[in-house]
């Protein structure tokens, strides 16, 4: 593990039992990983190519109270799915481009799912969370682009806590 992801900060992050693809068939928790273990990545935000990349960053924190935000998803006539992640979480938009989970809309953004297929964001919650916070990253230090940085969490593409802090507003 590199020495180079540090922060203070909680940014990037999903809750305890958030589920990360590890392949195309199978997910666990992320509180799960370790450093050395396998997760699946996009090799391009062009979501052509999943990789089985190596986790080079693995931490969980338990720090108190925080502010998450709760995204519901789906088809309005079937069961909606949720995901919890911090207000700094970054989520691929159809554009191509990062957006904060703290600035997605509902019925306006749609979020992308590893075929490059979207799906309507329903309703969103900011909650108080105090359990687990999880990261993981591919890489040791902060990612300049999301090639094998987007993973799948609940089956939505999210950046990895690398790109996180690699992240530039205009990009």
């Amino acid at each position: 593990m590199s020495e180079s992801i540090q922060s203070n900060t909680l940014s990037s992050s999903a809750v305890s039992n958030t589920f990360i693809s590890v392949s195309k068939d199978h997910a666990k928790p992320i509180q799960e990983f370790a450093v050395g273990d396998l997760v699946l990545a996009a090799d391009s935000a062009a979501l052509k190519t999943w990789t089985q990349k190596p986790v080079k960053f693995a931490m969980g924190l338990v720090e108190g109270q925080i502010r998450i935000v709760r995204i519901f998803f789906g088809d309005e006539n079937k069961k909606t799915k949720d995901l919890a992640v911090t207000m700094d979480q970054l989520f691929l938009m159809r554009d191509g481009k990062l957006k904060k989970a703290s600035t997605l809309i509902p019925h306006s953004d749609q979020l992308i799912q590893a075929d490059g297929t979207t799906v309507a964001i329903q309703s969103i919650s900011i909650e108080t969370f105090y359990q687990g916070i999880n990261d993981l990253a591919t890489s040791g230090s902060p990612a300049k682009s999301m090639d094998g940085h987007l993973l799948l969490a609940n089956g939505i593409v999210i950046g990895d806590y690398a790109l996180q802090l690699g992240y530039r507003a205009d990009q």
